[in-house]
């Protein structure tokens, strides 16, 4: 049974090896372009792929190879595991297939190719976070910071369709929706996830509090402010996701004159997961 199973793995890998490269340098070229064509064929292919692991007769055959309990090598018995997964996702209607992919382009298509206006000027996400990461008057970092979030009621109405087609097809399979289906084919118990943020939040929740009390107090004097007149556009990041720059330490002279592909291949190396192959 480990033989047939290498053999399903081999073909399997003939065939969407060469098929995920086209997927990602049609992702690469639209993002790049922002054509609606080159998005197309991104969607196109996209759509190629899923359904190869929509596959019935396919599917059908690796239910068999799980269900034999004659997989007992490692890594043949992990990689049953991520098809099988694979698979069963895609096990819905092809039309529906269809519909996903189409809206998620078209989102994702929109998010990429907004652009947000300060006033009557359009500027592109680079320069709304320049401004962010230089602009002194509050008025101005206001505006810039509002420009960004102008995408929202763009992308909302096919993002819930999107979201609506998801859940359809997660509950065609028995979960009770998306979430819920991401999360048990990617081997995640929703519990343990929840306790592991909650753990996190409860060790991390009072120490942010004192370090972002110091960040605001350095970050208002710069836009000479109260630290309680503190608002979202005062810091240099959208999102707050990355801390604004306020030290005066240059990282960059630890790296100067080193080299950095071998610097990353130490790195890599050292956590056991060498990337000597793609570097």
């Amino acid at each position: 049974m480990e033989i047939q199973l290498q053999q399903f793995i081999n073909q399997h890998v003939k065939v969407v090896e060469p098929l995920m490269k086209q997927v990602n340098l049609s992702y690469w070229k639209a993002t790049i372009s922002g054509k609606e064509e080159d998005y197309q064929h991104y969607a196109d292919l996209s759509l190629k792929l899923r359904q190869v692991y929509s596959n019935r007769q396919e599917f059908e055959q690796l239910k068999k190879f799980k269900a034999s309990g004659q997989i007992h090598e490692p890594l043949l018995r992990r990689q049953l595991t991520i098809l099988y997964n694979s698979y069963l996702e895609n096990q819905i209607d092809p039309e529906l297939i269809k519909a996903m992919v189409q809206k998620s382009t078209a989102v994702e298509s929109k998010f990429n190719t907004f652009r947000g206006k300060i006033g009557t000027k359009e500027v592109t996400n680079n320069q709304i976070l320049q401004i962010l990461r230089t602009e002194k008057n509050s008025q101005e970092r206001k505006a810039a910071w509002e420009a960004s979030k102008q995408i929202g009621p763009v992308v909302t109405p096919e993002l819930l369709e999107l979201v609506k087609l998801r859940n359809q097809a997660a509950r065609s399979l028995g979960f009770d929706n998306f979430y819920v289906m991401s999360l048990t084919l990617a081997e995640q118990d929703e519990d343990e996830l929840v306790t592991i943020f909650q753990q996190l939040e409860d060790l991390t929740n009072e120490p942010f509090r004192r370090l972002k009390a110091e960040l605001d107090s350095v970050l208002a004097k710069r836009y000479g402010i109260q630290p309680e007149e503190m608002r979202p556009w005062h810091y240099e990041d959208p999102f707050f996701q990355e801390a604004p720059k306020i030290g005066q330490i240059n990282l960059d002279r630890y790296f100067k004159n080193k080299d950095i592909v071998e610097l990353a291949r130490l790195y890599y190396r050292g956590i056991d997961l060498p990337a000597d192959d793609i570097l």
